[in-house]
């Protein structure tokens, strides 16, 4: 009886190699790829939250200030840290910075409207006439002194009453 010697199939040990070296690098793009998407993902959504913090303060800034029957007192314009005072129905309406945070009282003790997530390097006020000018500045908490991640919003109001 004669015996043929048959080839083994398989891979060798080059190959083998070769496969896990590819699959390797695959993996570390994808990887890579996922952390960059995860990292933007948060960014962005600290961002918003920024954003949305900043608007929302400064929407109950102009409402106030356009609803105020006068303005009390507008700190000096050479601070970037200021606070107003606004009247509205006989009860005083204050606005300040505190601490990176804004501040807003209310015929009581002050309290924060911004989150603990922002911080708010600059809050500043002048007043040019009737029309009151709002400089705002709001930045993600954990980045403090970085300008890249910062919203600057600016507004001039007038209030209504002392238009008429």
């Amino acid at each position: 009886m004669k015996i043929k010697n048959s080839q083994l199939e398989g891979f060798t040990l080059i190959e083998l190699l070769i496969y896990m070296s590819i699959v390797t690098v695959g993996l570390v793009v994808l990887t890579n790829f996922l952390a960059d998407v995860t990292k933007n993902a948060a960014r962005t959504k600290n961002m918003q939250e920024v954003q949305q913090n900043a608007r929302l303060v400064m929407a109950r800034l102009t409402q106030d200030i356009r609803k105020a029957d006068s303005i009390d007192t507008v700190s000096p314009s050479t601070e970037d840290h200021g606070s107003i005072t606004v009247i509205k129905n006989s009860i005083p309406i204050t606005y300040a910075w505190d601490n990176d945070q804004v501040s807003y009282s209310y015929n009581s003790a002050p309290s924060i409207i911004t989150t603990d997530k922002i911080s708010v390097p600059q809050l500043r006020f002048e007043q040019s006439g009737n029309t009151i000018s709002i400089k705002l500045t709001a930045q993600p908490s954990n980045t403090a002194g970085s300008q890249q991640n910062q919203v600057i919003l600016s507004s001039s109001v007038v209030p209504r009453p002392l238009i008429y």
